[in-house]
């Protein structure tokens, strides 16, 4: 990952408040013992971006994950010293169709702990040249907070994005009767696995069935941008024939943040759509997903415009338009509303969320904001250091499950060099 940001990039950032928002959260000593217990995670698309809202579905490789933990180090006086090391890691493809995150091909290795300052090398995070990076890593560290705050239990298993073999037609598996099918059928019927079977074999056997078919995203998919055909690989473990693997991250996005409908004050008018519908003969309850003719639409805006009167310089065509779809709602001048909600917004919010997010909390200011296209972070309690998908925190042998034909080449492999 580059540590270095275009101009254009740093200019949405403010160096001062992230400066301002780590020495906020940092932790009185009295704190340190409460957090060595937390690992906090979560996945960026890549390069610059946070928001996974052009793609949900990227190849495996391409997404990093960015983990933070608190260790406890003593020192030669025996002083306990806090370090929080942040990695960020690539996933990276396996021949037996799953992806494996390793910390000790880690992309990127700071430690929190340390001041950030501009100019900085090694561990220590430069605010100016990447602070996607300190914000990404304060985001973590807040929840981490948070979570140990509540002093609830945390889990010991990481939520990794579904894995995804692509396939073409003619290469596409055949249906099988496996655990990973049986799991996803109960997930989806919302029973415990074990009640499986509980009607009848033909009944189980037309389910499992349908949840294959079901499972597989096809070309025309509006989320499916590969042009193969995408299937589970806890479905169809052990295939070969599979094109390239792909991560879906769409399980792990949307994150509650701040609403800053709270800060700002706007109007909210009467809505006159209803009356505009009955002055075109269009009914009371009109179905506007239907075909309506270019004049019927530009009288609706004239007569919309005419109800509003003096009050008609605050809104736009759009504000307008919006109106009319959403008749049973109170008449808000969006175009002028959005841009200050969005000056409120932390820089990853501000790209992760939508305008029918912000919609959504202007006419509930009392609820969160839901951020959309962001992954969500997860904080677990640690146990080991090795990762890979699908799997809880625990060590690299009860993560990483060989095949029996993997395994037999990797010990002929040994077997070879030794007897060179």
């Amino acid at each position: 990952m580059s540590r270095t940001k275009s101009p254009s990039h740093r200019a949405n950032y403010s160096t001062r408040k992230l400066i301002s928002q780590y020495f906020a959260q940092r932790m009185p000593q009295d704190g340190w013992d409460s957090m060595t217990g937390c690992v906090g995670f979560t996945f960026r698309p890549g390069g610059y971006a946070d928001s996974f809202g052009e793609r949900s579905i990227l190849p495996a490789g391409t997404a990093t994950m960015f983990r933070l933990q608190y260790d406890l180090e003593a020192d030669s006086a025996g002083k306990s010293n806090l370090h929080i090391p942040v990695l960020g890691i690539k996933g990276r493809d396996l021949p037996t169709g799953d992806v494996r995150y390793d910390e000790h091909n880690s992309c990127v290795r700071v430690d929190l702990s340390r001041r950030p300052r501009a100019g900085s090398r090694g561990r220590v995070i430069d605010p100016d040249r990447n602070p996607s990076l300190l914000e990404t890593a304060l985001r973590i560290e807040r929840a981490c907070q948070r979570a140990a705050g509540q002093r609830r239990k945390l889990p010991n298993a990481v939520t990794f994005p579904r894995v995804l073999l692509g396939f073409t037609k003619v290469q596409l598996p055949v249906y099988q009767d496996t655990k990973g099918l049986r799991v996803l059928a109960a997930k989806r019927l919302g029973i415990p696995v074990q009640r499986l079977g509980s009607n009848g074999e033909i009944l189980l056997d037309k389910l499992l069935r349908e949840t294959w078919e079901q499972s597989i995203l096809l070309p025309s998919d509006p989320r499916n941008w590969t042009g193969t055909y995408l299937v589970d690989s806890a479905i169809c473990p052990h295939s070969q024939n599979f094109f390239r693997i792909y991560e879906d991250f769409s399980e792990l996005l949307g994150e509650p943040a701040f609403n800053p409908a709270r800060l700002v004050q706007f109007e909210q008018f009467a809505n006159p759509a209803n009356e505009v519908f009955r002055e075109v003969r269009l009914g009371d309850n009109p179905d506007l997903n239907q075909r309506l003719a270019d004049e019927t639409i530009t009288q609706m805006t004239g007569l919309m415009r005419k109800h509003l009167g003096d009050q008609v310089g605050n809104f736009s065509d759009e504000d307008i338009l919006d109106g009319i779809t959403e008749a049973s709602l109170p008449l808000i001048a969006w175009s002028n509303l959005l841009p200050k909600l969005r000056a409120k917004l932390t820089v990853y919010a501000n790209e992760c969320c939508t305008d029918a997010d912000l919609k959504q909390a202007a006419r509930h200011p009392a609820d969160a904001l839901w951020v959309r296209n962001v992954c969500r972070v997860q904080v677990v309690r640690r146990q080991s250091t090795h990762l890979s998908n699908n799997v809880p925190y625990h060590s690299i042998e009860a993560c990483v499950s060989i095949p029996q034909q993997a395994h037999d080449l990797v010990m002929s492999e040994v077997a070879r060099n030794m007897a060179c």
